[in-house]
């Protein structure tokens, strides 16, 4: 299916208050469940998504709308919300992200967007040239990911209870248990915080070699057995 502005904005505009009918008013032992070391809670999915709204989606859509098909991208730490906002309570999380979600959506209603305006491009630090089509098609199937692993998450606390009746219910049993790699990804900003030295994003991600990654923490006054505090065995 071709990306819609219209039809994209109608799923972004729905989100804050999808989240706030489901989560608001939940038991904590619902909204801090999550599912093994370095994944997201649903308190921190709301976290999670209140910074992408200030430091990711507008702030990058500007940038190509700025005109310069060079220009970088500015950077989103996809795991600032758990130094940022892991202490704030959820309905004050709630209400900023909808205030923002709504002023970005307001902002992007005054561009009114041609199709040579959304093959506009920039340059994501990873993935090089992409265009604005794809950044808000991104921004619309982000919000949509993050509410299935709301769902996802929540139906595991009761994975034991449902007896046989999980084999008829993927849902808690899809995404099983993530790998070191993801953890450590997870991890890689309270590693850094807790080394008081910077972690590269890349040698957080699969195709980095535990050898570099030891290195580069040597290098900087770290030790490999360090990262056992995040639940990632090394050989």
């Amino acid at each position: 299916m071709s990306f819609e502005i219209t039809h994209a904005m109608q799923v972004l505009s729905r989100t804050p208050g999808t989240l706030r009918h489901l989560l608001l008013g939940l038991d904590d032992t619902w909204l801090h469940a999550d599912e093994g070391p370095g994944t997201f809670s649903p308190h921190e999915v709301v976290g999670h998504l209140l910074e992408a709204e200030l430091t990711n989606w507008l702030p990058r859509a500007r940038v190509i709308r700025a005109g310069d098909p060079d220009a970088p991208f500015p950077p989103f730490d996809r795991f600032a919300h758990r130094r940022l906002h892991a202490a704030r309570p959820l309905d004050e999380l709630l209400d900023r992200f909808e205030d923002m979600r709504n002023a970005n959506l307001a902002e992007v209603k005054t561009w009114d967007l041609s199709a040579g305006d959304l093959n506009a491009t920039a340059l994501h630090p990873q993935f090089g040239r992409v265009t604005l089509r794809q950044l808000l098609s991104t921004w619309t199937v982000h919000d949509l990911g993050h509410l299935a692993q709301i769902a996802r998450v929540m139906a595991k606390r009761y994975r034991d209870a449902i007896g046989p009746w999980a084999a008829f219910l993927p849902v808690v049993t899809d995404r099983p248990q993530p790998s070191g790699w993801d953890r450590l990804a997870a991890c890689r900003e309270p590693l850094a915080q807790s080394l008081r030295v910077h972690v590269p994003e890349h040698l957080t991600q699969r195709n980095a070699h535990y050898g570099e990654l030891g290195s580069c923490l040597a290098e900087r006054g770290g030790s490999r057995l360090t990262l056992g505090k995040c639940g990632v065995a090394l050989p």
